[in-house]
């Protein structure tokens, strides 16, 4: 089952995000997209996107054979059967006050990885206002007035 969360966050928000996803999930690694070494996710890493999961389900990670366009191999992620969630970071154009969304997104058939999503969402949407017309949660430190809004999906 698929579940996704859009939204429009500050870089003081990440910390209560890091928080909020360290208190479902506990130690989180950030995995990379073609197999490799799992590693320790922190707030302040560098990147727009991670693939995340906690320690405990790490050893759940599969993967498959991809071949790419120009004949190389590689085996890459599989969101599917593999417990990750996608986390693209919410970006700030600071010379034009334009916020660019970002987002949550997992489809895994980890039944019990997707009970920990849910209350993640739950808790994590209490730090936001929804709007029903975009479908999106805004952080609750922005200011709605002096700002412009970019969705990039």
């Amino acid at each position: 089952m698929s579940r996704r969360l859009n939204f429009f966050d500050t870089e003081s928000d990440r910390l209560r995000i890091y928080s909020v996803l360290t208190e479902v999930f506990g130690e989180l690694l950030s995995v990379p997209y073609e197999k490799g070494t799992p590693l320790p996710f922190d707030y302040q890493m560098e990147g727009n996107q991670f693939d995340l999961t906690g320690v405990e389900q790490v050893n759940k990670i599969h993967y498959w054979l991809h071949t790419y366009y120009d004949g190389s191999v590689a085996e890459v992620l599989d969101y599917r059967k593999s417990p990750i969630l996608e986390y693209r970071l919410s970006n700030v154009d600071i010379e034009r006050n334009i916020f660019i969304q970002g987002r949550f997104f997992s489809c895994s058939e980890d039944m019990e990885f997707s009970k920990k999503i849910s209350v993640f969402f739950r808790k994590l949407k209490r730090f936001f206002w929804y709007s029903k017309k975009h479908r999106v949660y805004v952080s609750k430190t922005i200011d709605l007035t002096k700002t412009s809004f970019f969705d990039d999906y």
